[in-house]
């Protein structure tokens, strides 16, 4: 790692402001899907996804449900009085950004509580392998790079633990997507590249910088001030 960042940084700062631009959007990109990545492996999500499971495997065979996008799993009941087909909430509700979301959309025929049983146990595989790969692996190479590299990513690791643990006390998924996280990012490569005591301050001010806007989501959801804030939004 010393060698490349060496000679990276005996290049003009022209190429350095270049290269921190791509560096700060595919930092961005990867580190959302890593992220997400990570989140439908934690322990949260596999114990949220086995209760599910053991809830369906619960139900008389013969219920049925129905997929709706937006809506989730709906149970398919029949009313005699009308002879039609009725759809009610079913109270399962099974992550509609998670992994197993291709294994939900089965289109608009009804299917049996077995069938709905055996997606959701696809869906809690697939988190299985997020948990060792990218939860549980996370953590592991990072704590390795800190050793073997550099004490600088130690940042890196405090800023997975602080995301993981809000992840899991609000159930929401805690993403980057805004514009102004790709400069932030593009502006801390540049800074590292050019070395020194900048590239120290800069690794540490991003860290606390994205540990405090992930405390502030994590404060936001457990007040409830981010339920209020989107009822006055949509009064206005």
């Amino acid at each position: 790692m010393t060698d490349w960042l060496d000679t990276v940084r005996t290049l003009g700062w022209q190429w350095q402001l270049v290269g921190a631009a791509a560096a700060g959007l595919a930092i961005l990109l990867v580190g959302n899907r890593l992220l997400k990545a990570a989140t439908w492996g934690s322990p949260r999500a596999l114990v949220e996804t086995s209760q599910l499971y053991v809830r369906l495997r619960a139900l008389p065979p013969a219920t049925l449900f129905r997929w709706r996008v937006g809506v989730g799993l709906q149970v398919v009941v029949y009313d005699e009085a009308t002879d039609e087909e009725k759809e009610m909430p079913s109270g399962l509700r099974p992550d509609r950004a998670g992994p197993g979301l291709a294994f939900w959309m089965w289109g608009e025929r009804p299917r049996s509580a077995a069938f709905v049983a055996a997606r959701v146990r696809r869906d809690f595989l697939v988190r299985l392998v997020c948990f060792f790969w990218f939860f549980l692996g996370g953590f592991v190479v990072l704590v390795r790079l800190a050793i073997t590299e550099s004490p600088l990513w130690l940042v890196a690791l405090v800023f997975l633990l602080v995301h993981q643990l809000a992840t899991s006390a609000t159930g929401r998924y805690i993403l980057f997507e805004q514009p102004r996280h790709a400069v932030l990012l593009a502006v801390a490569a540049f800074l590292f590249l050019r070395g020194g005591v900048l590239a120290t301050v800069a690794v540490y001010a991003l860290g606390a910088y994205f540990v405090l806007y992930v405390l502030g989501f994590w404060y936001m959801v457990s007040s409830g001030r981010m339920e209020r804030l989107a009822v006055l939004r949509d009064a206005l």
